[in-house]
């Protein structure tokens, strides 16, 4: 360490004093109305601070400072400025006359006798400046200025040979820590200096190391995060050649080597190795497993996590993530736990927040979730005004034009119909490629979606092994990306462009076409991702080409976006949990519906209660993948259930048997971000009716939006109409209802059976269920419904021989029970 290091830093805090705006001493007030004086000051020190900080001119603005004192001499604001000013102009005596008069005008401000200890330090004179600080620290024992000076003078003695002057560095920067917050580059200086003085070499490499590993996350170019990881690295290995047995150094190694993917020290292998060999931290546990996770290794994951916890049972981390497994393995309850530990151990703090939101996803209802709840837009037809179409056409020029005969327009067309037929997007896009060579693709807000010549070869060159054609995944997901830029209304929604767009009598910015925030571009990458993935696109294709482009250009400031490192994390973390998580939730519904309906027979409350969780759960899967008809099939399900329960008798579905088409897998299965795993998927009276009737409804007509063609939810939709008394709706969609996939005509006869019945056309009822009975899946309800209907039609008979049949068939249960208490007042 340079003793001159610190004499900048101090000369730095010093003349920012001086730039800065002079202060009123504390508890002084402006009055009411300033007299002549009092405004002829006002007027000198604003134009002293605009030759300062609007000309940079030191002189005029001393001539400024100078005619307040001679106006107010005892004026301390403009002593310290004009004497800052003297010496950032490097004439130290005149600032030392000033500094003078202004410690005999104000003997008690600790900041004049700081200023003079200053000057007369430049001055060489440290008798007087030893005396000063004197002053300074007796008027203000945690001056900051006072020990930053004192540690400056004898780290240069120190440097200088004189080996007394080690106790007064060393006292000075505990000071100089202890009040200055734990911040700023003087609290690193001193925090370093006093390693160096009171510790082995081997802490100042560790110290060195990591301060470079943190420099990285604030570096906004891959090559300078290159160089920090680089110091880092070779910072670690010297820590471990020096003493092998550290772990903290092999932890911070380990990290080194998976904290950056688009770094070059990035290395998932090394990274397990190096933390393996801190057995003692829970740190190191906790890294692994979130390394493990990322890879698709729950059980070894676990077992890391257990293992941070035996080390340290109150780690928050280590049970968030440990909540976060239980959660993909469809244990809510142990999860919910593991959250709320985090939560006890980190009430106020980022991990405690994280914990929150997982519970809030699990468990909405939850108390302490509860607990936490309690503690513009644009109009008219902006797109077809001639200012609009004006700043397409210069960002179109400045970006090399667009070329209408390049052969990648037709397969971007494909990607993007892809993209939009999968989501179930109405929305129609237009494509162009660019002749820039610059790498980008973005989408105006309008729809018109360019891609620049500059990426198209980029990719090329990149990814050789997969050609630009519609499959390509990693074009896939930037397409994504920039159609949710515009459903999402990013641009649009943002106040530059509305800004913009008031400001009629201006031309529009061509840069405000496609401004978005930090978060828009994280929102816009986490839904581009899913849309991608149910066009058939692999989830790792965006992370593969973010790395890529990560490794190649730097960060576009101006647009204000996350680092393409935080991009790649942001993304892992949210598909291997959230949507991971979206697919385990589908199979909870499925296990809740299954629950319930045996509830159904014991315990009506716990059925109830099992149903509105399975609506719970489908209602997450469907806000992550909306698209999917088959959960709006199952909520539609989940709602009409609880519907019938909540119309008892009123609902015709309570007296009838019936089999809902629950489906119990869907159309798209979750896929890991490793390539190996790839496998590719494609994408009543109103007034009376209860409210789950009516989700219900809704729900089945939503799917059907999504595929006409799907028999399940329409004729799970024929049977919700009928437990809401609508038969002519039901009769109607029945009508409709084709025999498809695993719905069987057995299935269709059993609920037009019963829509018959209740409108009392019991021979075609007969018939139907009749028809029914030759369906293995649909007999058993087949065999129930036909004797109700053969006792409504009055064939009392027949009917007591059809439930004595059913009974005999199918024995126990409280449909026997109904059957048997039917035929006995036959």
């Amino acid at each position: 360490m340079k003793s001159s290091c610190v004499s900048v830093a101090v000369a730095v805090a010093l003349a920012g004093t001086a730039a800065a705006a002079p202060r009123r001493p504390a508890g002084h007030f402006a009055p009411a109305k300033l007299d002549k004086k009092q405004l002829e000051i006002e007027r000198h020190i604003f134009t002293a601070q605009f030759y300062l900080r609007q000309a940079g001119d030191l002189a005029g603005a001393a001539r400024e400072y100078k005619a307040v004192l001679a106006l107010d001499p005892e004026n301390v604001s403009a002593s310290l400025a004009l004497a800052s000013l003297y010496l950032a102009d490097k004439k130290p005596k005149l600032a030392l006359d000033v500094a003078t008069r202004l410690t005999r005008k104000a003997p008690k401000n600790d900041e004049a006798w700081l200023l003079l200890a200053r000057l007369q330090a430049e001055l060489h004179d440290d008798k007087a400046m030893t005396a000063s600080l004197a002053k300074v620290i007796a008027l203000n024992p945690e001056n900051v200025g006072a020990y930053a000076l004192l540690f400056e003078r004898a780290l240069a003695r120190l440097e200088a040979g004189d080996e007394s002057a080690k106790p007064e560095a060393l006292e000075a920067a505990r000071k100089l820590m202890a009040y200055s917050r734990r911040q700023g580059t003087l609290y690193k200086l001193a925090e370093r200096a006093v390693i160096k003085l009171s510790g082995k070499p081997v802490d100042v490499v560790v110290y060195d190391a990591r301060a470079a590993y943190a420099a990285a996350f604030d570096s906004g170019e891959i090559g300078e995060i290159n160089e920090h990881m680089a110091v880092a690295r070779k910072g670690f290995e010297r820590c471990i050649q020096l003493d092998a047995a550290r772990e903290d150094c092999h932890y911070q190694l380990g990290l080194v080597y998976s904290s950056v993917k688009a770094s070059a020290a990035y290395d998932p292998r090394k990274a397990l190795a190096e933390l393996a060999l801190a057995p003692s931290l829970p740190a190191a546990w906790v890294q692994s497993a979130v390394l493990l996770r990322a890879s698709d290794k729950p059980a070894l994951a676990r077992a890391a996590l257990d293992k941070a916890l035996a080390l340290d049972r109150a780690s928050a981390i280590a049970h968030v993530e440990l909540g976060i497994l239980d959660k993909l393995d469809g244990k809510t309850d142990a999860a919910a736990d593991h959250f709320v530990a985090a939560l006890d151990a980190d009430p106020y703090g980022a991990t405690g927040e994280r914990a929150l939101g997982e519970l809030g996803k699990i468990k909405p209802n939850h108390p302490r979730v509860v607990q936490s709840m309690m503690e513009g837009r644009v109009g008219g037809d902006v797109f077809s005004t001639e200012r609009y179409k004006a700043a397409v056409g210069l960002m179109e020029q400045s970006l090399g034009g667009v070329d209408e005969s390049a052969p990648e327009k037709l397969v971007i067309e494909d990607i993007v119909h892809k993209l939009t037929d999968a989501s179930a997007v109405k929305q129609q896009f237009r494509v162009s490629v660019l002749g820039s060579r610059m790498v980008n693709a973005f989408a105006l807000p309008d729809g018109h979606v360019y891609v620049t010549r500059g990426l198209i070869d980029l990719m090329k060159k990149k990814l050789p092994q997969r050609p630009i054609d519609a499959g390509n995944d990693a074009l896939g997901h930037i397409l994504g990306h920039e159609l949710q830029h515009v459903l999402r209304r990013h641009s649009v929604n943002s106040s530059v462009f509305q800004a913009a767009v008031k400001d009629a009598a201006s031309p529009l910015d061509p840069a405000v076409l496609t401004h978005v925030t930090r978060l828009q571009e994280m929102d816009a990458d986490r839904e581009g991702m899913v849309m991608a993935f149910l066009a058939g696109y692999h989830p790792r294709g965006g992370i593969e080409f973010m790395e890529i482009m990560g490794k190649e250009l730097e960060i576009p400031q101006y647009l204000d976006h996350p680092t393409f490192d935080e991009r790649v994390a942001y993304l892992t973390e949210y598909w291997t949990n959230d949507v991971r998580y979206a697919f385990v939730s589908f199979r909870l519904g499925v296990a809740a519906m299954d629950r319930g309906a045996k509830l159904e027979a014991t315990d009506m409350k716990q059925a109830v209660a099992a149903y509105n969780e399975a609506i719970e759960d489908f209602k997450r899967y469907h806000a992550m993948l909306p698209s999917l008809k088959e959960a709006d099939n199952d909520l539609g399900i989940a709602y009409t259930k609880l519907g019938v329960l909540a119309m008892s008798a009123d609902s015709p579905l309570t007296r009838w048997q019936t089999r809902f088409s629950l489906e119990r897998s869907s159309a798209v299965n979750y896929v890991g971000l490793t390539r190996d795993e790839e496998s590719r998927t494609r994408g009543g009276d109103k007034a009376r009716l209860p409210q789950q009737l009516r989700e219900a409804i809704a729900a089945f007509k939503e799917a059907l939006a999504l595929d006409e063609t799907y028999s399940k939810a329409r004729l799970n939709l024929a049977a919700a109409y009928i437990a809401a008394n609508q038969l002519d709706n039901a009769s109607a969609m029945l009508a409709k209802v084709e025999v498809r996939g695993d719905v069987t005509a057995g299935d269709i006869d059993l609920i037009r059976g019963i829509a018959l019945a209740e409108a009392r056309s019991y021979d075609k009822a007969r018939t139907a269920f009749e028809h029914a009975l030759t369906s293995q899946a649909a007999k058993r309800a087949a065999c129930y419904n036909l004797a109700r209907t053969l006792e409504l039609a009055g064939k009392n008979d027949e009917a007591k021989r059809a439930y004595a049949q059913y009974v005999k068939l199918y024995p126990g249960g409280p449909w026997a029970k109904a059957a048997d208490d039917a035929a006995a007042k036959l």
